[in-house]
C-alpha cells in the first residue's frame, strides 16, 4: 500500500502558486474522485502573507491533488484579514458553527 503525504503536497502546491505563505487552516473536503485507478482529493487552505510581499495579507483557495502528482489550486479570495481567512475557509467548507 502507498502511503501519501497529502497535508504536504497541499502545502506545496499553494507554495508554487501563491509564494512564501503562512498557512493556518487546511480543510478537507474529501474524495472528489475515488476509483481503483485514479483518485482526486479536495481541501480549502487559509494562508496569510506576513511579509505582505504580494499586496495582500491573507487569503483563501481551493486545493485539490490527485493520484497522477498533479495539483490545482483555483477560486481565490485574496485581500482578507487573518481572521477572515479562516472565517471564509470554514464557509467555503461547508461548517457551520455545530460541525466545527
Amino acid at each position: 500500500m502507498i502511503t501519501y503525504n497529502y497535508m504536504a503536497r497541499v502545502e506545496q502546491a499553494i507554495f508554487d502558486r501563491i509564494g512564501s505563505v503562512r498557512i493556518t487552516t487546511i480543510i478537507d473536503r474529501g474524495w472528489v474522485v475515488r476509483r481503483e485507478d485514479y483518485w482526486e482529493r479536495g481541501y480549502v487552505v487559509a494562508w496569510t502573507d506576513d511579509n505582505k510581499s504580494h499586496g495582500r495579507e491573507s487569503g483563501t483557495n481551493r486545493v485539490n491533488i490527485d493520484s497522477n502528482g498533479d495539483h490545482m489550486v483555483h477560486s481565490g479570495h485574496y485581500r482578507l484579514t487573518e481572521v477572515d481567512a479562516k472565517h471564509d475557509a470554514a464557509e467555503r467548507a461547508y461548517l457551520s458553527v455545530r460541525r466545527i
